[in-house]
């Protein structure tokens, strides 16, 4: 077909969008009348109309039945708007099939660049409109450093759905590699990144359905970003749009980076995409890709995608790499690209991990089709004819098989049942001295420590002759003196039962040990040897001749403490959850828990907060199930969820799991203190502005901190210095501000506003406004958006613009505060945070005059407070008093 002008691609795009939205059976008589008598135009659509029907669908069409007609020329794009939303259009960056991409800048003092789509065309058809704001709802789903992020969406005054995204200004991942000639290892450690990426969104349902370089773009610093979720889709039943269950990829596929069965039409699943990632991977270490189907028919193109083996990567790369490749690599990638989905990795994580076992010289998991295979098929295809065979073979074996694993399995069971026997003894004896009454020679209750080094010295005296159960109690003290802050006495606990452990040639024994040496120094740190310790500890595993899942679900737990002491939180994610598969039986509950706080600590670092607390209310739950409710155990599991909801914004929701915790409360010895729950509860109020209540609670946990929780001492401080300056005490809070610590980032958070806010009470209300501001702009950094700790100081600052009378600037900052403390979509209708931006941005643009869009953002407002803050709160209700005045304008 010639080439159409860009005018008349235009014309026949937009006939072609409206007729869509037509019953097929009256679509050619629309466009019959619609092109009046322009013949080319007319057979140009109906071509398009026909490509559809034989696809049975529009968004579920196969790429080689519709790459010959869609695929010579791109739509021009519509006139860019000005402006969207608070945006300013800059400048065009792209555009595609369905939408555009300008660069923009919000307006206001914080300026803030990014990547603003649009639906391409104003006259856009029902169906493009809808995938466009699929990719959009998409995009809210997913908070992760490797893909751009969503930062904000509407409409603008034309009514043109668009969504602003962080910009990545970035290279493709092929020309990132080879423009700064990266080694095959670097090449590697960069395509893991982007696995890791592809697993996260397929964690969350989504399949991306079009991975190439140009959707991965790598930034200067070597951080890259997946984008382009345009024709992701969704895997949740409860979510996906009608009529796209079971069906496949859309027009704008790319052939090249296309699975067989996109091709074909059939069904995508999420090994779909890790043969895209198969085709990246084969680029980037062979420097072509394995197929070229430029030029090729819509025929061509499915016969080669689906029936022709491509070469393995080492026969066509370039001959430097061709050792290296040739062996491991080779089987991974050709797995990655089997042609039938279900020899392929199955997920992102597998291909991910079969690399990390090839760069640590382990055992990959991918082989060529073997001799067993091929029996296994052969079986398959005759299973008449081989049935009467294997039923007479399986029935002289399987008498004599049983009989042997049965006396086997019969032997194993009564060792572990008698190992446990003796090992709940040896628990009642320490425990019997880690809680007795025990005195020194004068008379001196016992120390905690010293009470944990009696117990050392019963256990090793009354199971003298069982050196594997000493070493495992020594090994649980040594956790009870980490749990006490001396990591001097628990190390050397630990090197009392490693010595025993390599005395008696105990793998098992020595790999917890070293498990335990990895969790201590992790947390003081010192990772050169943490991670020596995990390695250890792996090697003494490997040794053993007794699977223990439990040793192997703490060493999986304390090496995942270890990856994200490395601020490694993406790898840690994956260890965490092998160690609560590994953790199963009765014995290894706290393990389970211990590997829950962690994955959620790990969530928690790559941004996925909410569901974090999943986790955590599940550790919670399992604790009171357990009879744990009403003692002093929950308080440090507690803590992880109310910390996360806090930053969530619901503030309401702490409050009553600490209330309802505070009922139960009782002290046991040896356990933490109640101060902790008395923190918390005082933080709650504080934070809901019931600030008698906050006084009362903060006062405890002051005064009833006891050892065990001396953690509290690094929280404290603050909470009373934001006290104070609620109470309008301003001499305390400042006495109370000099103090407090400093380092983290948080911290410097807490500085830069408790210090603002008291220089405004002071009565400067200008310079503390500007100082403010000047923090904010630095704290805030280069990022895609400001980090949560940040949305109330927006708050603050934002309220202080609306009242020295500066509604634009007002409107800025509340919208930065909404950013903060939209950490997720569920956020924007649950977090105080957002609430309070929503306030602050309703009543400014009611200062302008913009009483519809005021309206608007009131009801936001008031849903968000309702839930965040509770529907008795002052700020609610502040909230419904000005949306009842607006309804009345």
């Amino acid at each position: 077909m010639d080439s159409l002008s860009r005018e008349r691609f235009r014309q026949a795009d937009a006939v072609f969008d409206a007729a869509l939205d037509l019953p097929p059976d009256e679509r050619s008589v629309f466009v019959t009348e619609a092109c009046a008598g322009d013949a080319p135009l007319r057979a140009r659509v109906l071509a398009l109309l026909g490509a559809l029907d034989r696809s049975d669908g529009f968004l579920q069409s196969p790429a080689a039945q519709l790459a010959a007609v869609l695929l010579d020329d791109p739509p021009p794009p519509s006139a860019a708007p000005e402006r969207a939303g608070p945006f300013r259009i800059v400048r065009e960056l792209g555009h595609g099939g369905m939408g555009v991409v300008y660069l923009a800048e919000r307006d206001g003092e914080f300026a803030q660049r990014v990547a603003l789509k649009f639906v391409r065309h104003l006259g856009a058809g029902q169906a493009v409109r809808r995938r466009f704001l699929e990719e959009r709802r998409i995009l809210a789903l997913l908070e992760h450093p490797r893909i751009a992020h969503l930062i904000d969406g509407g409409l603008t005054a034309d009514g043109v759905p668009y969504f602003a995204m962080e910009l990545v200004e970035g290279e493709p991942i092929d020309v990132y590699c080879d423009r700064r000639a990266l080694s095959l290892d670097q090449r590697l450690d960069l395509f893991i990144d982007v696995c890791d990426a592809v697993q996260y969104a397929h964690e969350h349902l989504v399949i991306h359905r079009d991975l190439k370089p140009s959707n991965i773009l790598v930034r200067r610093d070597g951080q890259l970003k997946l984008l382009d979720f345009g024709i992701a889709k969704l895997l949740d039943p409860l979510h996906a749009e009608e009529g796209d269950a079971t069906q496949t990829g859309v027009i704008a596929l790319t052939p090249e980076y296309a699975a067989p069965e996109q091709v074909r039409g059939q069904p995508v699943s999420t090994a779909t995409d890790t043969y895209a990632l198969g085709v990246l991977l084969y680029l980037l270490l062979a420097g072509r890709r394995p197929y070229d189907v430029r030029g090729r028919t819509a025929a061509e193109v499915e016969r080669i995608v689906c029936e022709v083996a491509p070469p393995r990567p080492s026969t066509v790369a370039p001959e430097k790499l061709r050792r290296r490749l040739r062996g491991d690599l080779d089987l991974i990638v050709m797995q990655a690209l089997h042609k039938d989905p279900t020899r392929r990795y199955s997920a992102a994580s597998a291909l991910r991990d079969d690399l990390r076992r090839y760069r640590n010289g382990l055992p990959i998991l991918a082989r060529p089709d073997s001799v067993a295979y091929r029996a296994a098929k052969f079986a398959r295809r005759n299973q008449a004819g081989i049935a009467a065979t294997a039923i007479t073979t399986v029935a002289l074996v399987a008498a004599t098989v049983f009989s042997t694993m049965q006396a086997r399995e019969a032997r194993r069971q009564r060792d572990a049942a008698l190992q446990e026997v003796e090992r709940q003894r040896a628990m009642v004896e320490v425990q019997s001295v880690l809680t007795s009454d025990a005195r020194d020679g004068e008379g001196r209750h016992l120390r905690p420590e010293q009470r944990i080094e009696l117990a050392a010295q019963v256990l090793s005296q009354q199971f003298a002759g069982q050196p594997w159960l000493i070493t495992e109690g020594l090994a649980e003290l040594g956790a009870r003196l980490h749990e006490l802050g001396d990591r001097v006495r628990e190390r050397a606990m630990l090197a009392r039962a490693r010595t025993i452990a390599r005395e008696a040639n105990l793998p098992s024994q020595l790999a917890l040990i070293a498990c335990g040496y990895a969790f201590s120094y992790a947390y003081d740190d010192l990772l050169d040897s943490a991670r020596m310790m995990v390695t250890e500890s792996k090697d003494a595993l490997a040794r053993s001749s007794d699977r223990n899942d439990l040793v192997t679900a703490k060493c999986l737990d304390a090496e995942g403490q270890v990856l994200v002491a490395e601020n490694r939180p993406d790898s840690a994610i994956a260890v965490f959850q092998r160690s609560i598969a590994s953790a199963r039986g009765a014995r290894a509950a706290a393990v389970r828990q211990e590997a829950l706080i962690g994955l959620s600590s790990a969530l928690r670092a790559v941004g996925r907060t909410r569901e974090a607390t999943t986790y955590q209310n599940q550790v919670v739950k399992e604790l009171a199930d357990m009879g744990f409710r009403g003692t002093g155990v929950l308080p440090a599991v507690l803590g992880y969820l109310t910390s996360a909801l806090f930053e969530l914004g619901e503030l309401a929701a702490v409050d009553s799991i600490v209330r309802e915790a505070l009922q139960n409360e009782s002290r046991v010895p040896g356990q933490y203190s109640s101060g902790f729950l008395y923190f918390y509860y005082g933080l709650a109020k504080l934070r809901l502005g019931e600030l008698d209540s906050a006084d009362v609670w903060l006062a405890r946990a002051m005064r009833d901190t006891t050892e065990g929780a001396g953690g509290l001492s690094a929280y404290l401080p603050p909470a009373m210095t934001q006290l104070r300056l609620e109470q309008g005490r301003l001499a305390e809070a400042r006495a109370s501000l000099a103090g407090l610590p400093s380092g983290t980032f948080v911290r410097r958070v807490n500085r830069s506003w408790f210090s603002a806010r008291v220089r405004h009470a002071e009565g400067d209300v200008r310079g503390a406004a500007r100082t403010l501001e000047d923090s904010l702009r630095v704290l805030t950094g280069d990022g895609p958006r400001p980090p949560p700790s940040l949305a109330m100081p927006f708050v603050t600052a934002a309220e202080w613009r609306l009242a020295a009378g500066d509604a634009h600037g007002a409107d800025s900052l509340a919208q930065l505060a909404r950013s903060a403390g939209a950490i997720d979509s569920a956020a924007l209708e649950r977090s105080a945070y957002v609430g309070r931006a929503e306030l602050v941005h309703a009543r400014a643009l009611a200062s302008l005059g913009d009483t519809a869009q005021a309206r608007a953002g009131m009801a936001r407002a008031v849903t968000a407070l309702s839930a965040g803050y509770g529907s008795r709160n002052r700020h609610t209700i502040a909230a419904l008093g000005v949306q009842e005045s607006l309804s009345r304008r």
